[in-house]
């Protein structure tokens, strides 16, 4: 009788041949080995279903799902966490990748909150393909394990990085996996859902690479903002919190201001408005004072200042 699996770590593919080798390296590079790794492929073109394949028969750590293309990155993690055998779930894109101890100190994390719902690392955002030279050598210390209640974690939008994130494979089931109707929020919906079951734990190290670039989902405006909404809608059904709801809301409504800051002013000066009475979010008002210079502003004004200010925070 095998022994079960401690973590399976979850990863959809479309095309990936340039990121593949840098996943497997960074799984290879983990410190915690009881894992297995699970790829589920969205019917990719570029050779990464004929690589994984080969992959897997020499590793049986590996394994391959090849599903009909559907676009929906949510619908493939959900295929491979009903695949998995591991008492966690680990999500990783395909473009991110870990620190080796990553998996190690998580771990060490739930054998000391036992109750944890959620254990998430800080990330370190790279604008590069290419895997580190050299890692930093790290020590988790007490301090850097912090228990986070909703406000800090996802209340005032979320907190988690997806791929830096480890859950109970069972509770994921229980409430019921990635919400594949919510593109671009899915992860945001389930985080909300399992910090309302148990603990969320950060560990206050970078231990996830976060690959930035125009392409992410969440980068995407009008689809984060409609993510958002259908979240809300959700979230109702589900009959969640009604402050949670209306902080949903609200940052539905502060990323519509955001996006109409340049073009109509006068509307996004509403919405911020409207978004303040749902819920305050941080930085809210500052987006308000912003809203209003725009309103007197010439066109080229607004757009050179919008561009700077997008560049030097986040609303």
């Amino acid at each position: 009788m095998t022994s079960p699996i401690t973590v399976s770590v979850v990863t959809g593919t479309y095309n990936s041949m340039k990121f593949i080798q840098n996943q497997i390296a960074m799984l290879e590079r983990q410190t915690f080995k009881d894992w297995e790794c699970i790829f589920v492929d969205d019917g990719s073109s570029d050779g990464t279903p004929q690589f994984l394949r080969a992959l897997c028969n020499s590793n049986p750590k590996y394994k391959l799902l090849e599903k009909t293309p559907e676009g929906n990155p949510a619908r493939s993690r959900n295929v491979g966490i009903d695949a998995a055998q591991g008492t966690y779930i680990a999500l990783c894109d395909h473009d991110d990748y870990w620190a080796p101890e990553k998996l190690e100190f998580q771990i060490n994390a739930f054998r000391r909150f036992p109750d944890a719902a959620l254990i998430h690392t800080d990330r370190s955002v790279m604008r590069t393909t290419e895997l580190p030279k050299e890692f930093p050598r790290l020590i988790l210390r007490n301090e850097d394990l912090t228990s986070q209640p909703l406000s800090q974690s996802v209340l005032y939008r979320c907190k988690v990085t997806q791929s830096s994130a480890l859950m109970p494979r069972d509770l994921v089931l229980r409430l019921g996996k990635l919400n594949p109707q919510l593109r671009g929020v899915d992860d945001y919906h389930l985080f909300i859902k399992l910090a309302l079951q148990g603990k969320v734990i950060r560990i206050a190290l970078p231990l996830t690479y976060y690959y930035w670039h125009d392409k992410n989902l969440s980068h995407v405006q009008n689809l984060f903002i409609e993510g958002l909404n259908m979240m809300v809608q959700e979230m109702k059904k589900e009959a969640l919190p009604a402050f949670l709801i209306r902080s949903v809301e609200a940052q539905a409504l502060k990323s519509e201001a955001v996006a109409n800051l340049v073009a109509e002013p006068s509307k996004a000066f509403r919405l911020v408005c409207k978004s303040i009475w749902r819920f305050l979010l941080p930085k809210a008002i500052p987006l308000l004072m912003l809203a209003l210079s725009c309103l007197v502003l010439p066109l080229k004004h607004r757009e050179k200042l919008v561009g700077r200010l997008k560049k030097a925070t986040s609303f």
